[in-house]
């Protein structure tokens, strides 16, 4: 079943980034998968790899830890930004691809600020607001306009979301402010 799924979504992944839809991201996500031995590992992975396709069917967001089960995206398949993206901090050891949060939402930042503890405050575009939930480990190292920095969205329920931001590997658990 494993080599199925792997030929079906390699065959899936040569398709561009900017021509892939929810689909083809979760089928690139469970590519990835695959490299995992553990069975529970594996499934979880799977879980999360298909998440873009849950957000676009309005489907409750699969639990972080399968987001994050899922092996990063190499570096050179990342999607390039139109802007300068912050950047690369230390990486934790499993963080969601770019891939995973396509079925999210994709902003701009407003502006941003940190706080107590390195903690950050943002506003995106369309002029929601958000901080970082105190319980993130993940500090962010962005600097210059917020403006520069092009962000994935996931919500996880009227309060809470995830973000990535293009080109740092953290993903960051929020908490909605308005």
């Amino acid at each position: 079943m494993r080599k199925h799924i792997l030929l079906a979504a390699l065959t899936v992944s040569a398709v561009s980034p900017a021509m892939a839809g929810p689909r083809e991201d979760s089928d690139a996500g469970i590519a990835r998968c695959a490299s995992l031995g553990d069975d529970r590992a594996y499934l979880n992975c799977i879980y999360g790899a298909v998440q873009p396709l849950r957000a676009r069917l309005g489907l409750p967001p699969a639990p972080e830890a399968q987001i994050r089960a899922v092996p990063p995206v190499a570096a050179a398949s990342a999607p390039i930004s139109p802007r300068p993206a912050a950047a690369p901090s230390a990486a934790s050891s499993r963080v969601p691809s770019e891939a995973a949060f396509a079925g999210g939402m994709r902003e701009r930042m407003d502006n941003f600020t940190f706080g107590r503890g390195g903690l950050f405050r943002l506003m995106l575009e369309n002029g929601e607001m958000y901080r970082q939930d105190p319980n993130d480990a993940p500090r962010a190292k962005w600097s210059g306009r917020g403006s520069d920095y092009q962000v994935f969205v996931i919500k996880q329920g009227p309060r809470n979301a995830v973000m990535k931001v293009a080109g740092d590997p953290n993903v960051y658990r929020m908490q909605k402010i308005n």
